[in-house]
């Protein structure tokens, strides 16, 4: 569930989030109560019915069987290579947010192989 939460509340939506100031209260607070909250629930409640290693591989696989675990493994996987490359990306600009003004520039510098 940690992860997530990650996912979600991670460095992409940061900018946008400021510039819509409080009004974006309600939608944090529906989600936690109408997704987190639940999610939480479910994987408290898989993780004392199946306390072993692998987590949501493992989940589907002893639900569903083999088929069903690998394609979770591999969805969790693909998602993973997925989103890598892309925070690594954002992370000029959430450095330009922090530092502030004088910092416009960073996102723009085109660091890495040309």
């Amino acid at each position: 569930m940690l992860a997530q939460v990650l996912c979600v509340v991670g460095s992409a939506w940061v900018g946008v989030a400021a510039k819509l100031g409080r009004a974006h209260a309600a939608f944090w607070i529906g989600a936690i109560l109408l997704y987190y909250v639940p999610l939480a629930a479910v994987v408290i409640y898989l993780n004392r019915a199946l306390p072993i290693e692998g987590g949501l591989y493992e989940w589907a696989k002893q639900g569903f069987g083999d088929f069903l675990g690998f394609l979770t493994g591999w969805n969790l996987w693909v998602y993973a290579v997925i989103c890598v490359p892309t925070i690594l990306f954002m992370v000029p600009t959430d450095i330009s947010y922090l530092i502030g003004r004088g910092a416009e520039w960073l996102p723009e510098t085109g660091w890495g192989p040309r």
